[in-house]
């Protein structure tokens, strides 16, 4: 088995629209050569040789471009990126960082192209140039992998490094769109912005500055005077704006124009007169360890409100296929009833339980809540047990646009705690073990360590639910399923119309891929015609 280094310099980091301008390989510890047009025939057989191993730092990125090229590229992976996350998560994970901390002096991209209006693409750079920036990337990244090979832990080997293929494909089939309708919806939705502009028309509503003066000049100072942020201005978030909706009713139309505008700039906009949405998809991007995604960042698309559905409405399968999307259901609760063994928990997730709706039962007093109230039941239920104060309850509920006093935000919160005293009794726990260790270690071995106090409980339980999905992905692609999205707890798998039944091997997979003792994982798996549906 041969170790070949690799890297590519590309006219774009975009996908779509970006070509390989070289490829940079590095056999064992042999020279690094620089290949532009002409790639031998011997290193694109050594690169598609499955028993080579295949080390880049971010090698998803060159796999994946090098496909435009014909150039199919298998593991297995040694990826020096993923591996310096796993030892050293909360640093810098960039190459040039990397390097230059291990004492390497190296040129950045912007030190090839440039910055500003001088900036120019790599195709365009001097090939003598782009050759020794390229050969740079190869030697350090080899000379990483060299420091890092032996320290990575078994879940980085047999996990992370072997998801790259499906990530790749996730990234490169993309999302397929109902192009009419985006366009329509955009439309719309501008149209209602400009119609919200001219109910002040002074007033530019993307100036915090200006909400605030205009405000406070027509004579609500007395109602912002509570809300300050940490720099001594009146805040005009969200939160605050929440609070004094009633009293304030102008606040109604500058949170509906930040809506709308960010919907429209965040995501309508990106997917305007495409027919294939083609994201990215990082596996370092969270400090748990989740899936994030980027250009556009799909989890940011809201589930909830009408606007955020009619936009994933228009996410749809390609012809005569349909989605299967599959959620693990209450799996933060869930796991928290595993580490902390609470009778409570337990026997709601052995009897077929709700922890989320039970929560928000005692928040609004009421038998039957709807899917919203569930919602805010899930967030408070949660942040109550993982350590929030009342004061961080009660604004998060207004921001729920739930009109509560702060006493009876104590009596919900006072609630909870008394309801599931081992879970609450495990969190103190489990924060003062951490801050004496300085890491937390999730269910699959990986250790975080510790920087914020406040986020202890979080790291432990969404870095362990982080795990249980990327197993579950795993397992998905190994099942040779079509998978085009993993969100938070949530994965997008695309089949073809008369293999509908493979509905329950998924759920299966999602069930199955870990065992909590003593709490069943459990898998809500939906056939749909669009990712609105659900």
């Amino acid at each position: 088995m041969s170790v070949i280094t690799l890297d590519t310099e590309t006219t774009s980091l975009r996908y779509e629209d970006g070509t390989v301008v070289c490829l940079g390989v590095k056999i064992d510890n042999n020279k690094t050569e620089v290949y532009f047009e002409d790639i031998p025939k011997e290193i694109i057989a050594a690169l598609e040789t499955p028993n080579n191993l295949k080390v880049g730092h971010n090698v998803g990125f060159d796999v994946k471009f090098l496909r435009k090229r014909g150039i199919n590229i298998p593991g297995p992976y040694f990826d020096t990126k993923l591996a310096h996350f796993q030892l050293y998560p909360f640093e810098s994970h960039a190459l040039k960082d990397i390097l230059t901390k291990m004492g390497h002096t190296v040129k950045t991209y912007k030190d090839i192209v440039g910055t500003g209006k001088k900036q120019i693409t790599m195709g365009q750079v001097d090939r003598d140039i782009i050759a020794e920036y390229c050969s740079q990337d190869v030697e350090g990244t080899y000379n990483l992998y060299t420091r890092l090979k032996d320290k990575v832990n078994e879940w980085t080997k047999n996990i992370e490094f072997e998801l790259i293929n499906c990530i790749v494909d996730m990234e490169t089939k993309g999302l397929w769109l109902n192009k009419s309708e985006i366009s329509k919806i955009e439309q719309d939705y501008l149209r209602e912005i400009g119609e919200t502009k001219l109910k002040v028309p002074t007033l530019n509503l993307s100036s915090p500055k200006q909400i605030r003066e205009f405000l406070i000049s027509s004579g609500y100072s007395k109602d912002l005077s509570k809300y300050v942020t940490n720099g001594g201005q009146i805040s005009t978030n969200k939160s605050t704006l929440n609070h004094i909706i009633k009293r304030v009713p102008i606040c109604k139309d500058i949170l509906r124009y930040r809506e709308l505008s960010t919907l429209v700039k965040t995501f309508l906009s990106k997917m305007s007169g495409k027919e294939i949405l083609v994201g990215n998809f990082n596996q370092v991007g969270a400090r748990t360890g989740r899936l994030s995604s980027s250009k556009p960042n799909l989890q940011n698309i809201p589930s909830r409100t009408a606007d955020g559905r009619k936009i994933r409405s228009c996410i749809i399968p390609r012809l005569n296929h349909k989605f299967i999307v599959g959620d693990l259901n209450q799996i933060e609760p869930r796991l928290l009833a595993f580490f902390s063994k609470d009778e409570k928990l337990l026997e709601i997730f052995n009897t077929g339980g709700d922890f989320h709706s039970a929560v928000s039962r005692e928040i609004f007093n009421k038998t039957e809540v709807d899917k919203n109230e569930r919602f805010i039941g899930k967030t408070v239920g949660l942040a109550t047990l993982y350590g929030a104060s009342s004061g961080e309850l009660l604004d998060v509920l207004v921001s729920f646009g739930v009109d509560v006093k702060y006493a009876r935000v104590q009596e919900i919160r006072d609630s909870v705690l008394k309801s599931f005293p081992r879970a609450r009794d495990w969190v103190k726990n489990e924060v003062f073990k951490a801050e004496k260790l300085k890491y937390i270690s999730t269910i699959g071995g990986r250790r975080l360590p510790i920087v914020d106090s406040n986020k202890i409980v979080n790291y432990k339980i969404q870095g362990s639910a982080s795990d249980i999905m990327k197993l579950i992905l795993f397992n998905l692609y190994c099942m040779s399923f079509t998978i085009l999205s993993s969100i938070h707890d949530e994965v997008i798998v695309e089949i073809k119309q008369e293999e509908i039944d493979k509905v329950h091997v998924v759920r299966h997979i999602m069930e199955k891929s870990f065992q909590l003792k003593n709490v069943p994982i459990k898998a809500d798996c939906k056939i749909l015609n669009s990712w609105g549906e659900k």
